[in-house]
């Protein structure tokens, strides 16, 4: 059961924004500082990581808005969000869309891309978000997008 409502909200508030291809409301949820790690793990084979770290105001802009460029109708659905009272919060994302343009060096084939994301976002006391970090499997995702065998 979820402790801090509001963390939950504006968790739900940011996947709104991210279905509507909103980056501003996306990143006006965020303090000004607030960091952004996305992880690629590449299971189960070599246990290797793909990164991009760095602020939400610079790197998250960037990689939300290819990511909404380079797939139609892209979705993110949240299946469940649980938060504490320190600002926490989890949250479990279907990712689904069709690619129409290339992305994280995929070429575009028309593929269909569906795969679990875990959210993790750390909340400030004014409320905004101040980290983010989501994973997924790098490696589902490319073979989805038949970029390998």
């Amino acid at each position: 059961m979820s402790v801090n409502t509001n963390a939950d909200r504006i968790a739900r508030d940011f996947f709104a924004a991210f279905r509507s291809g909103d980056v501003r409301s996306m990143t006006s949820l965020c303090d000004e500082r607030a960091t952004i790690r996305h992880v690629a793990g590449d299971f189960p084979r070599t246990q290797r990581f793909e990164r991009s770290e760095g602020h939400v105001v610079s790197i998250g802009r960037t990689l939300w808005t290819e990511m909404l460029t380079s797939f139609e109708t892209l979705e993110h659905r949240v299946l469940w969000v649980e938060s504490d009272a320190d600002g926490n919060c989890a949250c479990s994302v279907e990712m689904k869309g069709v690619q129409t343009r290339p992305y994280a060096g995929i070429p575009s084939r028309g593929g269909r891309m569906d795969l679990p994301v875990l959210y993790l976002f750390k909340h400030n006391d004014a409320g905004k978000i101040s980290e983010i970090a989501a994973y997924w499997d790098g490696r589902e995702m490319r073979r989805q997008l038949a970029a390998v065998a």
